[in-house]
């Protein structure tokens, strides 16, 4: 009897507020528009998410980073060196919005955090598996590379021509005595010279148009390599040909590695 009086209380208290202007009715329509808005916006954050991750994993192989973790704790601390930094702060901060707009629905509310970021992490993984898997950094960096990405291109190109004082990727254009004279991405003659330590790939003997990564610190135009690796990269390869081409004196054509 009490909870029945208690409830018209409540009702007669919430009806008086409404027709003083205190509480404002609102159509269906708005929950409706609301909710719309709420998914279109989860939905635009989770792409920029996925689509941001995966472009610095894509820049990661590209610049050869990370091959450095092959080399035990010195190659893991250029890795952590090279790392973009600022792009992980957006991913960081395009994650904390993204679980702030996944806790306004139901399903999430009130349960733990670890619950809302394991979920983002998953669908972060699902993501960037699909993007690699159609191959769309390669597409992009190809059409940045013959100019015909105007909007984006600039970044591919930025990123991907990275320069770094502990990672060197570039093309084998001599073979010398006691290592090799690569030419970077820059368009720059490095010498690199091995040492008894130097971590060479095993699984086939360099030669003069291999590409390459070169890891190891470089003093001027030299670089003391403690690791190298075969690796094929597409950002800068073009120019890296013309000029090859040209210092070689025969048509570029001919620079299909």
């Amino acid at each position: 009897m009490n909870k029945t009086k208690e409830n018209k209380s409540i009702k007669n208290t919430v009806l008086d507020k409404i027709k003083v202007g205190e509480v404002e009715m609102k159509s269906k329509w708005h929950f409706i528009l609301q909710g719309l808005l709420m998914a279109f916006g989860v939905f635009i954050f989770a792409i920029a998410l996925v689509y941001l991750f995966s472009f610095i994993l894509f820049i990661l192989s590209q610049n050869g980073v990370v091959f450095a973790t092959e080399f035990g704790f010195h190659g893991i601390s250029v890795f952590f060196m090279s790392l973009p930094w600022v792009l992980l702060l957006l991913v960081c901060i395009f994650v904390i919005i993204l679980e702030k707009l996944v806790k306004k629905y139901s399903f999430s509310y009130r349960k733990p955090i670890l619950y809302s970021l394991l979920g983002i992490l998953i669908m972060l993984l699902i993501g960037t598996f699909c993007v690699s898997q159609i191959g769309l950094h390669q597409k992009l960096s190809r059409f940045a590379e013959e100019d015909r990405l105007s909007i984006w291109g600039g970044m591919y190109r930025g990123y991907g021509m990275q320069r770094f004082n502990n990672v060197h990727p570039g093309v084998i254009n001599i073979i010398t005595e006691d290592g090799f004279i690569l030419t970077n991405k820059q368009g720059e003659s490095v010498v690199v010279r091995f040492n008894i330590d130097t971590n060479l790939p095993k699984e086939k003997e360099l030669k003069e148009g291999d590409s390459v990564v070169v890891i190891g610190e470089r003093i001027g135009d030299s670089v003391d390599a403690f690791g190298v690796r075969l690796f094929d990269f597409i950002i800068g390869r073009n120019s890296m040909r013309e000029m090859m081409g040209e210092r070689r004196g025969f048509p570029t054509s001919t620079l299909d590695y």
